[in-house]
């Protein structure tokens, strides 16, 4: 029992270490270049594109309202803070955690808001005072900062985490109709996968993270045609769907595509949307149905379908790529 007990409590570990990652990244999210956890350095690592580091440790707790371990904790996360401080002098120091009272029963809560580092030069004088009281000496006090996370119970747990992704991508054209759920999943399963390479200097990359918060909505483009077109796509969408997808999937076709499409739309005001473009240029691409032995109305219909996909998945990617210069 006492074993399943402490099995469970180092699992709820690191799903709280990926969900302060998470947190993290999201802070940090324009400007990191990698990430990872359980790095030799500390919990959670990133460097970000200026060769900087977010050195973080993260402590999770069952009791996390006043937490019996709360002093012994912070104390410990100190010490490891300012030993990595010392090996990555070019760095930022954050202390993440589900405790309320992280200082202790003399700890200012009101200091702390979720999802949000408080720096030092921030703290009210009381926090100033205990951390001083329990860090080592010559601390980098300018550089350190405390996040607290809600992240407790068994349901909503992650509550807080997808109302952050909502404000961190809202003012996104490329990420706002995200799903947020699914982002957080993806990221979580990158993060515990990559935490448990034996290799702890191998990280998340950014490019692998932002595509893992996009590729679900590249799935989701085709579902999103047939939604919102006025064109019913219902016939094609069983018995062609694997078609179309083979084709979209294709680099010729793709180039092909996307190509005229971006060439026709700068010469002919009426091409104002990917669907403007099927309804007038669909018969330019009759060849690539050519084989398949359907009435020439579903063929039409294929065709469209191809075009709207090809086309919103491409100016989803290339606005994802140059809005995080991948």
């Amino acid at each position: 029992m006492e074993k399943s007990r402490a099995d469970n409590s180092g699992q709820n570990g690191f799903q709280f270490q990926a969900a302060a990652a998470i947190s993290l990244l999201l802070d940090y999210l324009y400007d990191f270049s990698k990430i990872k956890n359980e790095h030799e350095l500390e919990d959670i690592v990133i460097i970000l594109s200026d060769g900087s580091f977010i050195l973080s440790q993260s402590k999770s707790s069952h009791d996390n309202e006043k937490s019996s371990n709360a002093l012994k904790y912070i104390k410990q996360s100190l010490e490891t803070l300012h030993k990595a401080s010392i090996n990555e002098p070019n760095h930022k120091l954050i202390y993440i955690t589900n405790i309320r009272e992280m200082l202790g029963r003399s700890t200012v809560v009101d200091d702390f808001v979720c999802g949000e580092t408080v720096w030092f030069s921030d703290f009210d004088k009381q926090n100033v005072e205990l951390i001083k009281k329990y860090a080592p000496a010559n601390f980098d006090y300018n550089s350190f900062g405390i996040q607290f996370l809600k992240y407790h119970g068994d349901e909503d747990k992650e509550k807080w985490i997808i109302d952050k992704m909502k404000q961190t991508f809202s003012n996104s054209k490329n990420l706002k109709n995200l799903t947020y759920k699914k982002v957080y999943n993806t990221w979580v399963l990158y993060l515990l996968q990559n935490a448990s390479k034996k290799d702890t200097h191998t990280y998340c990359d950014k490019e692998t993270m932002i595509w893992g918060m996009v590729v679900h909505r590249i799935d989701e483009v085709d579902e999103e045609i047939s939604n919102e077109s006025d064109i019913d796509y219902s016939e094609i969408s069983n018995m062609y769907d694997t078609l179309i997808k083979s084709l979209a999937g294709r680099f010729q076709t793709v180039s092909r595509i996307y190509g005229d499409y971006q060439n026709i739309k700068r010469k002919d005001s009426s091409i104002v949307s990917p669907s403007s473009f099927s309804t007038k240029y669909w018969e330019s691409y009759a060849d690539l149905v050519q084989n398949e032995e359907c009435e020439s109305r579903i063929k039409k219909k294929i065709i469209q379908n191809l075009i709207e996909t090809i086309i919103r998945r491409q100016d989803l990617l290339l606005g994802v790529r140059e809005e995080f210069r991948l």
